[in-house]
């Protein structure tokens, strides 16, 4: 069987994605080191959330399809350039966040940021998907999908359980 971020991949590519822009993340680790490896696939690290989000409007000005992998913590850091970049220049953006603070975190310092992000992705009008299991994971396709519909970003939540089994 395989594994989540195993199905994660699949879905990148069937979305025709070639380019992630990315933070290291602990629970993304699995996912970020098959993309890494994945030929198909250029894996774009970073050091600051607004310069994934810049990269990625890069690549689909030029033509291109990239996803931003962060935590969703690093998302709040990125508010004003999703505001100020994607949507007022109807970008479609591609973001998947590793949800933590939630029920799988056992981190207390990571509450309030889990806590806080859906009603800050309500506030900025930012679609979200919830992905916490493998059965989601065909989700990513749909969410992807609607952020070029709609000409602006839209979330992949991705929770502890699809990221680590």
């Amino acid at each position: 069987m395989s594994s989540g971020s195993e199905l994660i991949l699949q879905e990148l590519k069937r979305c025709g994605i070639r380019f992630v822009a990315n933070l290291p993340d602990e629970w993304a680790g699995d996912l970020q080191e098959m993309i890494r490896k994945d030929p198909d696939i250029t894996m774009i690290p970073v050091c600051r959330e607004e310069e994934a989000l810049a990269i990625c409007a890069g690549i689909f000005l030029g033509g291109g399809r990239s996803a931003l992998l962060i935590q969703s913590a690093g998302f709040f850091s990125a508010g004003n350039s999703i505001v100020s970049m994607t949507q007022k220049f109807q970008i479609p953006l591609f973001m998947m966040l590793s949800h933590v603070g939630t029920y799988e975190d056992d981190r207390e310092y990571q509450v309030h940021k889990g806590l806080a992000l859906e009603p800050v992705l309500e506030a900025l009008r930012v679609p979200y998907y919830s992905i916490l299991t493998k059965q989601d994971v065909p989700k990513l396709f749909l969410a992807h999908r609607y952020a070029y519909v709609a000409s602006q970003p839209v979330a992949a939540l991705l929770g502890m359980e699809v990221l680590t089994t």
